[in-house]
């Protein structure tokens, strides 16, 4: 039972669970349709109640854009609990897909990276930090076409910066920055994106980041062999993995693929201007 009070949402059965919210598929009947419900579990304690606030925000903002997650409806019920109501993505996310088929081939996770990196793109636009990017948070439409999901870790530019210390990232995609406890900048989501393409043409992610140590690695290693990607595509995805300052905004991120892709591989070893 979820005890959530909405009568045009039947027939919940949970799907996911996470730290901080519980997700179900329903049915909305008086719109023919399967969709997915996202309860948080929590109580809504200030923090909570933050969080949620700021997922509400960032969806309603970017809901239009065709690869991030559209939201139907949100808020809070009688009850307080805090929901929000979103399409039902049957194709589950990229993680998923590859712990069921393994590594996708370079193309299809540059094809990828490219949409993701557009809706990026839009978030940066409008002040928005996602913040958690990996594959488990990309869904799959109905097209086959990637969706950028789970703004629960978003943060505005205009609010104030995460606490010193607080990691909101994924070990294995997070910047290194981030790891070491400085504040996420749309160069760390960059770089989460990078780690996501580098982990479907891999099968994993592109560093290992079980436990303390290998954690810390994670701040000073190199980019895994560049062997699986063509050589044209190696240096935009590994050039935001680096350790070192990264580009700070998406559009470049964006820009390259589109101008690379649009011609037959040319083994060149660094993206064009």
């Amino acid at each position: 039972m979820t005890g959530l009070r909405r009568p045009e949402v039947t027939d919940l059965v949970e799907i996911g669970r996470g730290g901080f919210g519980v997700v179900y598929r329903a049915r909305q009947e008086q719109f023919h349709r399967d969709v997915a419900v996202k309860i948080i579990s929590a109580t809504l304690d200030a923090r909570a109640r933050a969080r949620f606030t700021q997922e509400c925000r960032a969806l309603g903002q970017l809901s239009g854009h065709p690869h991030i997650v559209s939201v139907y409806d949100g808020g809070i019920d009688p009850d307080d609990h805090a929901f929000l109501i979103m399409p039902f993505l049957a194709r589950g996310s990229l993680a998923q897909r590859m712990r069921s088929t393994g590594p996708l081939n370079w193309q299809e996770a540059v094809d990828i990276g490219v949409r993701l990196a557009g809706a990026l793109q839009t978030a940066h636009g409008a002040g928005i930090l996602h913040r958690d990017l990996k594959p488990g948070n990309v869904l799959i439409d109905e097209y086959g076409a990637p969706r950028l999901a789970d703004f629960g870790q978003a943060r505005f530019v205009d609010m104030d910066v995460t606490r010193s210390g607080d990691i909101t990232a994924t070990p294995g995609y997070a910047a290194p920055e981030v790891i070491q406890g400085r504040p996420a900048t749309s160069g760390a989501d960059v770089y989460s994106l990078a780690a996501t393409v580098m982990a479907l043409i891999l099968g994993r992610a592109p560093f290992d980041a079980e436990g303390d140590e290998s954690v810390a690695r994670c701040c000073t290693a190199c980019c895994p062999s560049r062997r699986r990607i063509c050589a044209c595509w190696a240096c935009p995805i590994r050039w935001p993995l680096s350790s070192t300052p990264r580009w700070p905004r998406t559009p470049r991120t964006g820009r390259t693929p589109r101008s690379a892709s649009a011609s037959p591989c040319s083994g060149r070893s660094r993206p064009s201007a």
